[in-house]
């Protein structure tokens, strides 16, 4: 989707009523002009092309608030938030979630290691009946009855409703490779970019 003329965004300000609870988190300074797209998405324009992406931030220690608020507007509104850059609009949730543990810790350039910020584009569960795209994002965040974790999705079992996850750490007696059920998962998110803030 190719970015709104300037144009199109007064318009789209003069449409919707624009609020941030955003909290600065010192990764991104600036005074941009800023809307909410009619997804939710909210935007900060800093040029052509060329914008902020906010997005509610869940960090190690609110993983288990998170599992417990996931679905709830109120909990959702008390998250933290983030800004990344991005090179359009898009469509779609999204989330970012501070990495938990070294499971994905590896010597490759595409280690994610803990500390990292993952963000990543909400699934939905409808869309689970078919193949996920798991040749196009390489790794997603699985929010599931057992926690929230990282991983490589190498297969999806479409008729049973089952995946296969794979930890990049080379380590298999403490990180094995296994199936989840998606009947146990709440959320999906294809991880579309990690920050790394060292």
């Amino acid at each position: 989707m190719s970015g709104f003329t300037k144009d199109e965004r007064q318009q789209m300000l003069a449409k919707e009523n624009i609020e941030s609870n955003a909290i600065d988190l010192g990764f991104i300074d600036g005074d941009y002009e800023t809307f909410t797209s009619k997804n939710g998405n909210e935007y900060s324009v800093i040029s052509d092309n060329n914008y902020l992406l906010t997005v509610k931030l869940v960090s190690q220690k609110a993983y288990a608030g998170y599992l417990a608020g996931f679905s709830q507007a109120e909990y959702l509104k008390e998250l933290p938030s983030l800004q990344t850059s991005v090179k359009n609009f898009h469509n779609g949730t999204y989330r970012a979630f501070e990495v938990k543990g070294d499971s994905m810790d590896c010597d490759k350039k595409y280690a994610i290691q803990e500390g990292d910020i993952a963000i990543g584009r909400q699934l939905h569960q409808e869309m689970w009946k078919y193949k996920l795209h798991i040749h196009d994002y390489k790794e997603w965040i699985i929010v599931h009855d057992g926690g929230i974790i990282i991983k490589h999705i190498s297969a999806h079992d479409v008729e049973n409703g089952v995946i296969h996850c794979v930890s990049y750490n080379d380590d298999k007696m403490i990180y094995p490779d296994f199936d989840l059920n998606l009947k146990d998962v709440y959320e999906l998110y294809n991880v579309i970019k990690i920050e790394k803030f060292r």
